[in-house]
């Protein structure tokens, strides 16, 4: 301890200031503004906002059909099959959120409205190897408080197990509600 007290005695910054000497380049203004909002964060919580905080979400639809198809198939989804349908449909609609790490896409939520009383959460899909970041969440309050006015935001998680992530966003499961469907992929 003797060794170091010295260089702690020269050494009077906050401790903001000296973390930053360590930090290089394009992280500090991250780093900055992470802290101003969240005060108080662990070195790997700092490092996972940094992140995210490096991630662009926009509602302007300059994704291609080749970046949407992308994505979807990355998730194994079958729309992805049908990439000029899928990029018509995405342009077409009401509200098209996607997230982007530098030129890849990968997030995606797709919002139908009737512009007064219902929004329906269409999906939301995220690259697997973004999953569990916390871009999912984040694009599901970002369309809550987009149509917070409407008289309902409802959504249909194809698969039950997601139902839990709606819930924690919010979200109730209807109790008498029964998802229904015609599915016409075996026609096209």
């Amino acid at each position: 301890m003797a060794k170091y007290k010295k260089k702690l005695e020269e050494d009077i910054r906050c401790p903001l200031e000296y973390g930053l000497t360590i930090f290089g380049g394009k992280w500090k203004s991250r780093i900055i503004c992470v802290l101003s909002a969240k005060e108080k964060l662990r070195y790997s919580g700092l490092r996972k906002e940094c992140r995210s905080s490096m991630l662009k979400y926009t509602e302007q639809k300059i994704f291609t059909q080749e970046q949407v198809q992308k994505l979807f198939l990355s998730v194994n989804w079958i729309s992805g099959n049908y990439p000029e349908r899928l990029y018509k449909a995405l342009m077409h609609s009401s509200t098209v959120l996607t997230v982007w790490d530098d030129e890849k896409l990968v997030g995606l939520a797709r919002v139908l409205d009737d512009t007064e009383m219902l929004a329906q959460v269409h999906y939301v899909l995220v690259h697997p190897d973004y999953q569990g970041k916390g871009i999912a969440g984040q694009m599901i309050e970002y369309i809550k408080e987009k149509y917070k006015n409407f008289l309902y935001i409802e959504g249909m998680p194809e698969d039950k197990k997601n139902v839990p992530f709606y819930v924690k966003h919010g979200f109730s499961v209807m109790e008498n509600g029964a998802a229904i469907q015609i599915c016409n992929l075996d026609k096209n």
